[in-house]
């Protein structure tokens, strides 16, 4: 197995789609490894790092997840859930005023923010406005809760990192902690994933431990003609471009432009992490989050929720974007998983990250810088699907099924 992950790896070196990556994959309790590459190409001014002088790609490396954070996001609010300190089901305008603006506003629930189904749009363009630096954390979150809504709550599937900033802007209202503290006790600290975080300069990583993204993407002021699209959705917007710039590649911040004029802490994005602990993640995943989620919490999180959501035109919508959808994980996601693998979860990064896996306990995870030194890299998705069909992911009643909840 592990010459399958080599040449899948290898294949996406030579198409250029990253610079470098490591790979880990479980089938039937037997762990493989592999890497490939290198961890930079280019250096801290955008210059080319000779290819002799370049340093391979070890396991210990620190990723920056991107929106695979909206995994941890969404655990975080439904462990909230089970304590009753919110409500998957009831309005979230009850804590967030600027969801009582409008009917359509004040039908909006947590589990719409989870889905992707609460009709938020799907970026929030402030962060190309030069003020936003100036502006407090609270302030710039107003400013996002508030956006407009691009559909009725329910009508479509499209996802939305303004939905899963909501999200978090929901459990910090409703708990009046931070959003860094909440993630760390509710899941990072239960689950023993030491090596994972926002902003890991401030934690004592040591910036040689963690992979490079894009070279002037400072606030996301971006070159010319480069675009982004959520990494899930499939839609790309147009770049923005301005002289004002730090000439200086991204390192241990996170790349994500929305997330970065945060402050680095969101619910769409900002996690950082290691193949060990996504490991450890996959592995409680499978088991159904025992100590972290209860049984019905833990049945949204894995479960297709389009069908309750969405009705009769679940299927249509999942069709549209190549994907089903749970509270906070995607269904038979086809651009990750595969076709036709509805017993398969998923979540995937803008930045080259994902993970797949199923009930047996079976795993595929993929870290990669494939925006340095730019985002103009070749897709992803056939590597991640190949990854996933290599590692021999199966349905889970071709094994014993794990013990824990369903």
């Amino acid at each position: 197995m592990t010459s399958g992950i080599d040449e899948v790896l290898a294949r996406g070196l030579r198409a250029g789609c990253y610079p470098g990556a490591i790979a880990q994959v479980s089938r039937a309790g037997t762990v493989r490894r592999a890497g490939v590459g290198s961890i930079a190409t280019h250096g801290r001014d955008g210059s080319p790092i000779p290819p002799a002088q370049r340093e391979p790609v070890r396991p210990d490396l620190h990723y920056d997840l991107a929106s695979i954070t909206k995994v941890f996001t969404a655990i975080t609010v439904l462990s909230l859930a089970d304590e009753g300190t919110l409500a998957m089901d009831e309005p979230i305008a009850a804590l967030l005023p600027a969801f009582r603006t409008s009917p359509e506003r004040r039908r909006i629930t947590a589990l719409h923010l989870l889905t992707h189904t609460s009709g938020l749009p799907p970026v929030w363009p402030g962060w190309q406005d030069a003020g936003m630096r100036s502006r407090s954390r609270e302030a710039i979150l107003a400013d996002i809760v508030a956006m407009p809504l691009r559909w009725a709550p329910g009508e479509r599937l499209d996802y939305s990192c303004v939905g899963y900033i909501t999200a978090m802007a929901l459990a910090e209202q409703a708990t009046g902690q931070g959003w860094e503290q909440l993630v760390t006790a509710r899941v990072l600290r239960p689950l023993g994933l030491a090596h994972t975080g926002f902003n890991p300069l401030r934690h004592g990583v040591d910036v040689a431990d963690i992979t490079p993204t894009e070279f002037r993407p400072a606030l996301g002021l971006r070159p010319v003609g480069s675009t982004h699209a959520p990494d899930a959705a499939g839609a790309s917007r147009p770049g923005s471009v301005t002289d004002d710039v730090d000439l200086t590649m991204v390192r241990g911040t996170v790349h994500d432009e929305t997330a970065q004029v945060i402050g680095g802490v969101s619910g769409n994005a900002g996690m950082f992490s290691t193949l060990a602990d996504l490991a450890r993640l996959a592995g409680a995943l499978s088991s159904g989050l025992p100590g972290v989620l209860g049984r019905e919490s833990f049945a949204m999180l894995w479960g297709d929720q389009l069908p309750r959501l969405l009705g009769g035109h679940a299927d249509a919508e999942a069709a549209r974007n190549g994907y089903r959808h749970g509270a906070g994980l995607c269904v038979a996601q086809t651009r990750a998983a595969g076709p036709d693998a509805p017993w398969l979860r998923s979540h995937t990064g803008f930045t080259g990250t994902s993970l797949v896996l199923n009930r047996a306990g079976d795993y595929a995870i993929l870290l990669s810088n494939r925006v340095h030194p730019t985002r103009q890299a070749p897709d992803l998705a056939p590597v991640r699907v190949a990854l996933t069909r290599a590692a021999g992911l199966v349905e889970p009643e071709e094994q014993a099924e794990p013990g824990g909840q369903a």
